[in-house]
């Protein structure tokens, strides 16, 4: 093939400015737009994996000085490091071919006075800020002592002897085997797949109470437990029967309990254990990561309930991992790029949710793990965005506690629990949100036994009865009204 004919082949088959498919992210900000968050996410629709982009924004469409002009490898979405001052603005990217950048038409928006700033922190300021010590994951090593004493005869009192209420009785226990393939096809393959998660997240979850309990008391007895389990869970196969391609559920749940777990038990294990450990969690994380942005390509096809939740696990690894492996520094960067620019897909700005309330309290929970690890970690805070500041109010208005049913999706015949409870509590927390406390307190949970639970207790508001809010709420994200 000649150099020309090459150069030809491309541009007839990589050209920007593809409409987006029904599962992919349009471009963003759309032309004509004004936005409410500077500086805002740019995406836009890759014509196909592999390729290098030129993002560039100035004031007019000559772009003879952009003022803003970064090189993107691979993925189709930027984020910013500092604001825009108030005024119209136009963008455009670029696809690098052999010997010429091939550029999209040009989109405008306008970015207000009263836009929300929130330009999102440099990567390398963010690590510096990691402790290069342990425990890094929600507690930092100059705060386990205050934890501690508040454990022993403080505010968690209560949160500690519920969580050693869960361990009592499951010292040295047997522990859930390794599972076989997911075989069948249809309901039998969907009851087999079933059946491997209620054999073995218990034993996970398990792992990680040990853990905490030894986090809050320093005991041995709940550290070499959590050790004991970590050292078994992380002997299964990582390329076998629980691998990511072959089942993502245990593949999940034992990277979500086991990095939290070893972060917090980590002085416990020996330099041979380590490796041992350590090994295997990093072939776990590296096939998450390959999944999210090479298989799933979740930069532009996000809507996958189960590669969501993986997101945030692979951020807490990230951070657990920041200063031993060189690849966790990219996996940190890809994470906080989705959860800035892209996550999640099931709502907008408003807060409404796409999948039901029961979805909506697992993976808020599981989100506001990462968002909590990842301020507590490097001071970034993604509280600020405006979907999680105003998505308690779909649970509100959507699932009161009161209601028989929870409609739509899993759990639409039961009415809200201790899960939506635990999860509004840590809104509560979070926001300074006194309905969501409410809400929590009317689904029983006081402060949750969990490490959510433990390092949000102390920033929580007295609850309030929504007597005092509108008696219905419009979610225009997902064209959904709620009346009262």
């Amino acid at each position: 093939m000649t150099p020309l004919l090459a150069i030809v082949l491309f541009m007839s088959s990589v050209q920007p400015d593809q409409k987006a498919t029904w599962n992919q992210m349009p471009h963003s900000p759309a032309d004509g737009t004004t936005i409410k968050v500077n500086p805002p996410p740019f995406t836009w629709v890759p014509p196909e994996d592999g390729l290098t982009y030129v993002l560039e924004v100035d004031e007019d469409s000559s772009f003879n000085s952009p003022l803003v002009q970064r090189t993107v490898v691979h993925v189709s979405t930027v984020s910013l490091h500092a604001p825009l001052p108030p005024g119209s603005y136009c963008w455009r990217y670029g696809i690098h071919g052999p010997n010429d950048v091939i550029y999209s038409r040009v989109r405008r928006f306008m970015v207000p006075t009263d836009a929300q700033l929130w330009p999102r922190p440099a990567l390398d300021d963010m690590i510096k800020r990691v402790p290069t010590a342990r425990p890094r994951l929600f507690v930092r090593p100059e705060a386990v002592a205050f934890y501690r004493d508040r454990a022993v005869d403080g505010d968690l009192q209560q949160v500690l002897a519920a969580i050693q209420r869960r361990c009592a009785g499951h010292l040295n226990e047997e522990l859930a085997a390794e599972p076989p393939l997911v075989l069948g096809a249809g309901a039998e393959r969907g009851r087999n797949y079933a059946a491997i998660i209620r054999a073995t997240r218990p034993s996970m979850d398990l792992m990680e109470s040990f853990a905490l309990a030894y986090l809050l008391t320093n005991d041995p007895v709940y550290g070499l437990e959590a050790k004991r389990r970590l050292l078994y869970f992380f002997s299964w196969n990582p390329e076998g029967t629980t691998s990511w391609q072959n089942n993502d559920e245990p593949a999940m749940w034992i990277m979500m309990r086991g990095v939290r777990a070893y972060d917090w038990t980590y002085p416990l294990f020996t330099a041979g254990e380590r490796k041992a450990v350590e090994s295997v969690m990093r072939v776990r994380a590296a096939q998450f990561y390959y999944h999210l942005r090479h298989r799933q390509r979740f930069h532009t096809d996000p809507f996958v309930s189960h590669s969501g939740r993986m997101v945030g696990f692979l951020g807490e690894t990230a951070l657990a991992f920041i200063h031993e492996w060189p690849e966790a520094r990219e996996w940190l960067d890809y994470v906080t790029t989705i959860y800035w620019n892209i996550y999640p897909a099931w709502g907008k700005e408003d807060g409404g949710w796409h999948e039901g309330p029961s979805y909506w309290s697992a993976y808020m929970s599981f989100a506001l793990h990462f968002v909590v690890a990842l301020r507590n970690a490097t001071g970034a805070d993604l509280m600020e965005k405006p979907f999680l500041r105003n998505t308690p109010n779909y649970l509100l208005y959507s699932n009161p506690p009161y209601a028989r049913l929870s409609p739509f999706g899993d759990g639409e015949n039961s009415p809200a629990g201790t899960g939506h409870g635990a999860t509004m509590f840590a809104f509560a927390s979070l926001l300074g949100d006194p309905y969501a406390k409410w809400y929590a307190e009317a689904c029983g949970v006081t402060v949750p036994d969990d490490i959510l639970g433990v390092v949000l207790s102390r920033d929580v508001p007295q609850s309030k009865a929504p007597l005092d809010l509108p008696q219905a709420r419009y979610f225009p994200g997902v064209g959904l009204v709620s009346l009262h």
